[in-house]
């Protein structure tokens, strides 16, 4: 259940503000859950050009970034720009983290998704278990089960840094699957977010 807005502790956070966490921050903020999008700025899709994304016959990984993080905004979730150095269960009692950032900035959240791309200093500082990645330039990634849980309670992590193909498409898709597992084990149900159209009523015949 979400949290009140008045509290500092976030529902969720997500670190890293590519495809995978974008959208898995749109589907948390969507659900109610108060979602904290935090990202580095250090995508590597300021520098793409994407092609072969569905729905797009051809945007610039700027725009795209840009469009991803609007719509993010729209749905709830609150953005901060920010590098996050630090992931340890507060001293709070509760099971919640603390994440801190290298600016002194602090942050707290029940939950995180890490989508970090190829970055895993955040996962080691955190004690999370890595293991051997499929592709290439992703030699290693956090070790994650079926659903996106990594080896620390109530840390996610979904894209690349998780094993994801490197693709746009794959990362957002994989990002909005977490996000679902997520809030599917918090609501004990399966989760569907789907929206229909509303019902168009026929003109009245003169």
């Amino acid at each position: 259940m979400a949290m009140d807005e008045t509290t500092s502790v976030y529902d969720v956070a997500v670190i890293g503000a590519g495809a995978a966490g974008t959208s898995a921050a749109i589907f948390t903020a969507r659900a109610g859950l108060r979602t904290l999008l935090v990202d580095a700025g250090e995508s590597g899709l300021v520098k793409a050009a994407l092609y072969n994304h569905l729905g797009y016959e051809r945007v610039s990984g700027p725009e795209f970034l840009q469009l991803a993080k609007e719509q993010a905004r729209a749905a709830g979730a609150e953005f901060v720009e920010a590098r996050v150095t630090g992931l340890e269960l507060s001293s709070s009692g509760d099971r919640v983290y603390s994440l801190k950032a290298e600016n002194g900035q602090e942050f707290l959240a029940r939950h995180v998704i890490l989508c970090t791309g190829k970055s895993l200093d955040l996962a080691r500082q955190a004690g999370l278990e890595l293991t051997a990645g499929r592709e290439r330039k992703y030699p290693e990634i956090i070790k994650v089960d079926s659903d996106g849980r990594t080896s620390l309670t109530g840390v996610w992590a979904a894209g690349a840094v998780a094993g994801a193909s490197p693709h746009t498409i794959i990362v957002a898709g994989d990002g909005a699957r977490v996000a679902i597992n997520l809030l599917s084990e918090l609501q004990g149900k399966r989760v569907v977010d789907h929206d229909v159209l509303p019902v168009q009523t026929p003109a009245a015949t003169a």
